[in-house]
Parts: C-alpha cells; sequence; structure tokens
C-alpha cells in the first residue's frame, strides 16, 4: 500500500468513529471477550437550576435520572469504557471528555480510540485530568488496524459500584437501532462487502467527507482536505440525509436505512410521532433514491414490520417509492430481502484519493 494512490467512493469513507466502534467491537466478539455495544447506564446527577421567585433567582441544585450511553463497555475481568471519538476533532479536549465523565461518574478505567494522527502525537505528554494525555488514548492505524496503547488497556480496572447496571441489546434483538446496524455489517462482511456508516449526504449528491486524506506509514493520518467537510453549513443544497449504513458488492453501492423496534414503538405513542416518523423515513429514503449516489436503497426493519412495508411499497404510486426495497432483520446475523430494491443508475461518483507516504 505504501507508494501507492487509492480511490474510491466517497459514500465508503472508512476513517470515521462509527467504523471504527463497529470493527473493534467485531474484533471483541470474535475473540470471545465479554464486551456490550452502546448499553444504557442509568445514573443520577446533580444539575444546578435556578427558580424565579417573583423577579429573585434562586439557585437550587436539583437531582434527576440520566442515562450514559458510552459506546463499548468491557465486562469481567478488565472492567472497562471505551469511547471512539473522530480523529479529526481539533482539541485533545474533545476527544477526551467522555471518556473523563464516564470515568468520573462511574469508577471504572476509561479509554478514548481514535484514528492515528500527527497531531494527536504531538499532544501525547500533556497532561488531561489527572493522567497524562498519552494514558487516555488508544490509537489503531489507518493502514494495519494495529493499536497503540497505554499498558492500563490490558490490565483490569477498578470495580464499578454494585448499583449501577447495564441495559443492553443481545444478538438478534429488534429494539437497539444500533445492534440492528452492526449485525448488518457483519452479514455484509461475509459477503465480502465494503462497509461504511453515518454518512451524510444531499439530496443533490454531496458527500461530506474529505477528497483527499494522506496517511503516514509512521505518523498516521498527516493530512485531509478540505478541513471542515464534516460542516453541513458549508453546502448550498440541503437539506442532508445521514445514511445509516453504506454497502458496495461486484460494484453495486447500495444504502441502507434502518428503523429498530424501539423507535416504531415510541413513535407509536402519539398520531404526531407516528406522522413525524413517517415523514423523516420517506425524507431520508426518497433522499437516497434521488442522491444518484446508490444503486439500490433498502428500508430495515424487524421481520413482521418489514412483511407489511413490503406490500405498502409495492402498492406504492410514486415510482420512486417502489424503487425501495425492504430488508428483514430475522435474527441474530440474520436478514432476509422481502421486496427486492429496483436498479438505480448512479449519476453522481464523488471519489475520495487515499495517498500513502513513508
Amino acid at each position: 500500500m505504501e507508494g501507492k494512490v487509492i480511490t474510491i467512493p466517497k459514500v465508503l469513507f472508512p476513517f470515521n468513529e462509527e467504523w471504527l466502534k463497529f470493527a473493534l467491537y467485531n474484533k471483541l466478539e470474535e475473540k470471545g471477550i465479554n464486551a456490550f455495544l452502546e448499553p444504557k447506564i442509568p445514573v443520577r446527577k446533580t444539575k444546578l437550576v435556578y427558580y424565579d421567585y417573583g423577579g429573585y433567582l434562586a439557585p437550587t441544585w436539583r437531582e434527576r435520572l440520566s442515562r450514559l450511553i458510552p459506546d463499548i463497555v468491557i465486562g469481567e475481568p478488565y472492567l472497562q469504557i471505551w469511547e471512539i471519538e473522530n480523529f479529526w476533532k481539533d482539541d485533545i479536549s474533545q476527544i477526551l471528555k467522555h471518556p473523563y465523565e464516564y470515568e468520573r461518574i462511574l469508577g471504572m478505567r476509561a479509554f478514548a480510540f481514535t484514528w492515528r494522527a500527527k497531531w494527536i502525537d504531538r499532544v501525547l505528554n500533556t497532561t488531561y485530568g489527572e493522567r497524562q494525555v498519552r494514558d487516555w488514548i488508544v490509537q489503531a492505524d489507518p493502514i494495519t488496524g494495529l493499536i497503540k496503547a497505554p499498558k492500563s488497556l490490558y490490565e483490569p480496572g477498578p470495580r464499578p459500584p454494585e448499583d449501577i447496571t447495564l441495559e443492553c441489546a443481545l444478538p438478534g434483538s429488534p429494539e437497539f437501532h444500533s445492534r440492528i446496524q452492526y449485525e448488518l455489517a457483519v452479514w455484509l462482511w461475509r459477503k465480502n462487502a465494503l462497509v461504511a456508516f453515518e454518512m451524510p449526504i444531499s439530496h443533490k449528491g454531496k458527500v461530506y467527507a474529505p477528497d483527499e486524506i494522506v496517511i503516514s506509514r509512521e505518523e498516521g493520518m498527516i493530512e485531509w482536505k478540505p478541513r471542515g467537510w464534516w460542516s453541513y453549513a458549508i453546502d448550498l443544497a440541503p437539506p442532508t440525509v445521514t445514511v445509516d449504513l453504506v454497502s458496495m458488492i461486484n460494484n453495486t453501492i447500495s444504502g441502507y436505512e434502518i428503523k429498530s423496534r424501539r423507535e416504531l414503538r415510541q413513535a407509536g405513542k402519539s398520531e404526531r410521532k407516528i406522522e413525524e416518523l413517517i415523514k423523516r423515513t420517506e425524507r431520508e429514503l426518497l433522499g437516497m433514491v434521488t442522491s444518484g449516489l446508490f444503486n439500490e436503497v433498502f428500508l430495515v426493519l424487524p421481520y413482521e414490520e418489514a412483511c407489511v412495508m413490503a406490500e405498502e411499497l409495492r402498492k406504492a404510486e410514486s415510482l420512486k417509492e417502489r424503487a425501495i426495497g425492504v430488508l428483514a432483520y430475522k435474527g441474530p446475523y440474520d436478514f432476509e430481502v422481502i421486496k427486492e430494491a429496483e436498479k438505480i443508475r448512479i449519476e453522481s461518483e464523488p471519489k475520495l484519493t487515499i495517498r500513502v507516504v513513508p
């Protein structure tokens, strides 16, 4: 790979935090390590609020129930929290603030994982909280995938308080969006697909990913252009859509919009929420169809809901709606196409150039 120039479709951008999160969790799962993907941890937080007493504001500390959702929690015997962050953040505090908060509240050892970047190496000897940055951060090599980590990553961490509980999605659970997203990725990886996650695009075919990335074998990410590609404000063609998952198999590029059973159930609590979910989903799916970036567009649903939606789309009057395929989530790492997606001609194919230097 050294000395070569690689060009891939921008919609397959592989260097964001979501790609690294799912790849790390996949490795943990393969090695049989006890790990939890995006568990919900209920905690009580104290917040300063002000009450108005006839023009006089009285400060009061108020306790409220909140939920922490770290990216990955490692169970016995390591007892760690892994928070995955994007490498292009401008300040090391933006990368370390969540691990610092989790460690302070839960008492567990926390680490920030990110892609290795030259600017991060320059601040490893600075201090954040009570430790040096190098003791907080784990960097993944963007070429080899190997990690550069502090020694404490391989040691058991302190135990959390006894009253800490985790609400987790087990394999085969249709309740959680990220669980379906991860299992769909594994299902596609087994088909030798290239996969990307959470790709922001515009209806007019713009992809919010860099035009070029320069990677050093010695220092990791050293340059990316343009610097502010993630800012929606730079585009003149909103609205934008964030595509849950993108895959490419045999040069066929597919986009996937995922809806979990929990999302559907929460929307079902009121007519207004149902209408909002339908409108949002239609906007996302039709945005993917009209973008000209995909050969296929799929709506991914739990099996029972997928069967109902497939029939609705077959009867749709709009040609764009009839083009949408339906993929059913049947069980652990098991998906079935309930309605085939009609092939769409690619009209916009922005590219990402990856340059590898010594």
